[in-house]
């Protein structure tokens, strides 16, 4: 019986030993959720901001397009208006 006894009381301890190490997972639970909220809205800020420079980098390629478009129309009128002395 005491040998019964002792091998409880070995169990309970290890019951115990559990049970107090997940009071502690759960009481430190709610640091974790501060911790990993803070990270969240962390990351919507960057995505929010590299949405918005790549927003402005599109709107910056579009307005070079039209400059080099300009830029080709001038150069073409420039060569028309050359090859018309030319021939004159």
């Amino acid at each position: 019986m005491e040998e019964e006894k002792s091998k409880l009381e070995a169990q309970l301890a290890q019951l115990n030993a559990r049970i107090q190490s997940h009071k502690d997972k759960i009481a430190d639970l709610s640091n974790s959720i501060v911790v990993a909220t803070v990270k969240i809205v962390s990351v919507i800020k960057e995505d929010q901001q590299l949405k918005s420079r790549l927003a402005s980098i599109q709107g910056s390629e579009d307005e070079d397009q039209k400059v080099l478009d300009n830029v080709s129309r001038i150069k073409a009128e420039a060569i028309d208006t050359i090859n018309q002395l030319l021939r004159e």
